[in-house]
């Protein structure tokens, strides 16, 4: 049903960015906008959401969502469960788009919106923990949409490495992807031959001490629909037919210090 938010959020969703038009919407939301033909292109929010849920559950979790965008992870982490989501986002649109959202959902005492770019330093100094975490596809934009602009890819890949590091120390579960391009930036590759092999060599040696890996997912087309599997021996390789997104590995991660600390 159409409600008194609906132009106002349609608006927000449309307002051109960088990382506009980039998330799905869930289907509550779509409904309380009118079913707009919205122009979206999708990173299969939903495909890689229900792999989550296969292995992790959300009820009664506190949720930390950074760089949300337009929310689908965060408002289907509450339909599946969540107790609260804090959501940070430093484009003002998104994150205007979210707090309405949440408004027009009912929602605005579970979702926390942080209208801001995600500090892996200073944002997780006041000590709060969070059961589950979603990263994806941030951190290889370190130095771009935030960060210091001035350091050098090395640099920047040992800062994604202790950023990912430090989160172990707040959250007990993360979702998390990385782009394969510097900045977003093709001329930038963050690995040589621009393979999965690389990368999850590049996460799991630097992670080790503080996460243990769950899962790995990556997507595959199976019978014409894209699926996130768990990795093997065949899908680990490169598809360039899936382009540069679909060879994003998904890893999910359980932290080893907070389990530590528990016992």
């Amino acid at each position: 049903m159409i409600n008194e938010f609906s132009k106002e959020l349609l608006e927000l969703y449309k307002a051109k960015s960088k990382h506009s038009s980039y998330q799905q919407l869930p289907a509550s939301l779509l409904s309380r906008m009118g079913h707009p033909n919205l122009e979206v292109t999708r990173r299969y929010e939903e495909e890689r959401f229900g792999f989550i849920l296969k292995s992790l559950s959300l009820t009664n979790c506190s949720v930390l969502d950074i760089g949300g965008n337009t929310g689908y992870f965060t408002f289907s982490a509450i339909e599946n469960g969540a107790k609260c989501v804090d959501y940070y986002e430093g484009n003002e649109n998104h994150a205007d788009f979210v707090a309405l959202a949440a408004a027009s959902l009912g929602v605005t005492d579970q979702i926390k919106v942080k209208k801001q770019y995600f500090d892996f330093k200073n944002n997780i100094v006041d000590q709060k923990q969070y059961d589950v975490c979603f990263c994806l596809n941030v951190l290889h934009h370190l130095g771009d949409d935030f960060g210091d602009s001035n350091i050098g890819l090395s640099n920047a890949k040992k800062e994604m490495i202790e950023s990912l590091n430090n989160m172990a120390y707040y959250v007990n579960h993360m979702c998390f992807q990385i782009g394969f391009n510097w900045k977003g930036d093709i001329s930038k590759p963050i690995f040589d031959n621009g393979t999965k092999k690389e990368m999850i060599q590049f996460i799991s040696d630097g992670i080790r001490d503080e996460w243990d890996i769950v899962d790995i997912a990556i997507p595959e087309n199976v019978q014409g629909k894209i699926e996130y599997c768990k990795m093997n021996s065949n899908n680990i390789e490169r598809n360039d037919k899936l382009g540069e997104f679909l060879n994003r590995p998904m890893f999910l991660l359980k932290s080893k210090v907070i389990t530590e600390e528990a016992k």
